[in-house]
């Protein structure tokens, strides 16, 4: 089996924790475990970081994504917005430390309705918002044009959406990494896949398990994850291109300062190892429809990837059974958002056995068959 170390010390007064995947909550854990104190080694089957947090759209949106979402968790809602609070400090701590620039834009967003239904839906997540007293505008076709002409005049309806904004996530890898590379008690092993996240107990105190889709092929009991693909695509900027993130039913429209990512198709059970055309064509047009001028842009690029989704679409956050394995997985569409409350969650609980109600309220135990 190949493998890269970088930068490891085998200082044997820290607490030892290995972590399989180094996604971009792989690797947020492994930033706030190893600034916490703790010597750190993510074991990565590919490219870190080139799973689906590279093939996102870096959305921070906990209004648009839990608000009057039929079948979710009940508290996912509260998750999510407490993670989006956390957004500000934890972006500003990733690019004093990397010194570089993640993107990261508080908010607001768009959601739009194009036509009936989907005015229909975003009156129904108004009514949501109202109710939890969450900062939003409803917006006429005329407010929403004068807040962004890029949007068609074929708009019916309009959110503003305070608590929603989005990061460049592929910025906010490169971070992660060139942050973990400078810390000497942290390793990341490269080409190093696990079978078997209890084999690792031998060199590690703990083990955190942060595979994504895959979690369910490394823990033989624990099958509560499915993966769900999705397909997204690039645009070159263009003249008249929308300056906000803009939601219209299950169509995004992310400007980014190299690009315009527009996503994404939901297919679940598929594991995608390639893009399909059809797909791609009809998510461009959506977004012509929604925003006339992107007409002019150019496709830089398009992509496939897989989200980890649950039934109840909310992560599962905590420890497996009776042994110090940890999980931190199943966070669908929101594994950007959430990556803040998820490391410190994790780090809380690994470090000093700390735990929130919150957060114990998404333990994988929920969906256990059996323990481990």
């Amino acid at each position: 089996m190949a493998s890269e170390a970088v930068q490891a010390n085998a200082n044997p007064r820290r607490l030892s924790v290995g972590i399989i995947g180094a996604g971009v909550i792989g690797l947020s854990c492994a930033e706030e475990l190893s600034r916490r104190g703790a010597r750190v080694c993510l074991y990565e089957a590919n490219a870190p970081g080139r799973g689906a947090s590279w093939v996102a759209a870096g959305m921070i949106a906990p209004a648009f994504e839990t608000a009057a979402e039929a079948g979710q968790h009940r508290k996912l809602a509260e998750l999510c917005f407490q993670s989006a609070e956390m957004w500000p400090e934890f972006a500003d701590r990733l690019e004093t430390d990397a010194g570089r620039e993640i993107g990261y834009v508080p908010g607001p967003s768009l959601a739009i309705a194009m036509n009936d239904p989907q005015a229909q839906r975003l009156s129904e997540i108004a009514c949501s918002l109202k109710q939890s007293s969450v900062k939003h505008q409803v917006l006429t076709a005329h407010d929403v044009r004068c807040l962004e002409p890029a949007v068609a005049e074929t708009c019916r309806l309009g959110l503003r959406l305070h608590s929603d904004g989005q990061v460049d996530n592929r910025e906010v890898v490169g971070a992660l990494l060139t942050i973990l590379h400078a810390r000497p008690h942290v390793s990341l092993r490269t080409g190093a896949g696990v079978s078997d996240p209890e084999v690792l107990l031998s060199e590690h105190d703990a083990v955190l398990c942060t595979a994504g889709w895959q979690t369910t092929t490394l823990m033989n009991a624990f099958k509560p994850i499915e993966p769900i693909g999705g397909q997204l695509l690039a645009l070159s900027q263009a003249k008249g291109a929308p300056r906000h993130t803009i939601r219209s039913d299950h169509v995004y429209i992310a400007p980014k300062a190299d690009r315009i990512v527009v996503g994404a198709s939901v297919e679940p059970g598929q594991v995608l190892n390639g893009v399909d055309e059809t797909v791609l064509s009809a998510l461009e047009a959506a977004a012509v429809s929604i925003c006339p001028a992107l007409s002019e842009a150019k496709r830089l690029e398009a992509w496939a990837g897989v989200r980890p989704g649950t039934s109840d679409h909310a992560p599962l956050l905590g420890k497996v059974g009776r042994r110090s394995i940890y999980v931190a997985s199943g966070h669908y569409r929101n594994g950007i958002l959430l990556a803040p409350i998820t490391a410190r969650y994790l780090a809380n609980l690994i470090l000093e056995n700390g735990r929130c109600d919150l957060a114990d309220a998404f333990s994988p135990n929920r969906f256990m068959s059996q323990a481990l």
